[in-house]
């Protein structure tokens, strides 16, 4: 099927629209299996407000329709201390959930990482499968499974980056943090 722009465009708008003035909570731990699971022993580490509108108009660009992602404050102050792993969105209107993302931020030489953690190194994302210290130089790269970097052990997850790319995933309460990009996109000819 070849969607049309303007098609593309309206549904992503609709889609969009959802969102005006929900949460995006970002926290540690495994990413649920839907986003209709509950919310089990993960820990919430920070909260974003949505701005209304939540996304810009889509923008047709390489064969799909982006909207960018704004927030009501571009920075947070955690409430928590951990590792961003994953979050999730949620209507403003009776708690709807409404999608869940993959966090992560750039690969760090000699930090220590845990499983379920995302990086991006060298234009892929990573999944962190055996917690450990990544190595003093490189990062995981290739496309397997069971990548050593120092004592940590990565799963290629993309070519690209996941689908929230936050200024750290070591999150410190009271230290704000940024979200650097949040884009949803579909295809369109």
């Amino acid at each position: 099927m070849n969607v049309a722009q303007k098609s593309a465009s309206t549904a992503l708008s609709a889609l969009d629209t959802l969102y005006n003035s929900g949460t995006l909570t970002l926290y540690q731990g495994a990413i649920p299996a839907t986003p209709e699971t509950a919310i089990g022993t993960q820990t919430a580490l920070a909260q974003f407000t949505f701005a209304n509108p939540a996304f810009s108009s889509p923008v047709y660009t390489s064969l799909q329709v982006v909207g960018t992602a704004s927030f009501v404050s571009a920075n947070v102050t955690p409430t928590a201390s951990g590792t961003a792993c994953f979050a999730r969105a949620v209507a403003s209107t009776y708690g709807t959930e409404l999608a869940d993302y993959t966090v992560g931020a750039a690969w760090q030489p000699a930090t220590a990482v845990m499983a379920g953690q995302f990086v991006i190194n060298n234009g892929n994302a990573y999944y962190c499968q055996t917690a450990g210290t990544t190595a003093a130089s490189g990062g995981p790269s290739g496309t397997g499974t069971n990548i050593v970097d120092g004592t940590a052990v990565w799963t290629f997850y993309n070519a690209g980056s996941t689908d929230i790319v936050i200024s750290t995933t070591s999150l410190n309460t009271g230290v704000p943090i940024s979200v650097t990009s949040l884009t949803h996109a579909l295809p369109a000819i």
